[in-house]
């Protein structure tokens, strides 16, 4: 029965009957409202369970596709970014398979005179733009919160005199008040 005829099911128990015979990475355990809605029924992808196949024809199987996917997604990404994109995987029976844009050589060279400079110095040069970009941040958000920090004192000492003296004009204002009623 394919995907298209089980959405023309008629009855719950034709529907509950086709969903028992779907192989469990069928089953859309992950939406629960859904999964009950539409009696486990779902046309996405499951999910698997990341280990080792034990099946040997299984696992060159698999092996092939995701090497393929593998190499096919870092073209894409070469093409699409303009990147420098070099692969090398090597099988359980040791075949390599390798991808790169350009001369795989000249990657490598670059890839090891890279890793040379890190080890040397421990950071590369852009590293070191990151962090002094990052200091430099970090002393303008200091430079801001002292600012503020200074302003805030300034709005305290501001609103307590500003309270006592409408305190003060209030104080008097009562104590006039009391004078006139006592007058009476």
């Amino acid at each position: 029965m394919t995907s298209s005829s089980a959405e023309l099911l008629q009855t719950d128990s034709e529907q509950e009957k086709y969903v028992s015979q779907m192989p469990d990475h069928m089953e859309c355990k992950e939406d629960q409202d859904w999964n009950q809605k539409n009696k486990g029924f779902c046309m996405r992808r499951g999910k698997i369970q990341i280990k080792r196949i034990e099946n040997p024809t299984s696992r060159q199987v698999t092996f092939s596709k995701r090497r393929n996917g593998l190499l096919k997604k870092a073209s894409e990404l070469s093409v699409l970014c303009d990147a420098e994109v070099a692969v090398i995987v090597f099988s359980s029976t040791g075949k390599m398979f390798e991808f790169a844009n350009n001369s795989m050589k000249k990657i490598l060279e670059r890839y090891h005179k890279n890793v040379g400079r890190t080890q040397r110095s421990g950071i590369t040069t852009q590293d070191a733009e990151y962090w002094r970009n990052y200091a430099m941040r970090l002393k303008d958000k200091v430079a801001f919160l002292q600012e503020r920090q200074r302003n805030c004192k300034n709005w305290k000492a501001n609103l307590i005199l500003e309270l006592s003296g409408f305190v003060q004009e209030r104080h008097k204002y009562c104590f006039i008040s009391l004078k006139n009623c006592m007058k009476r």
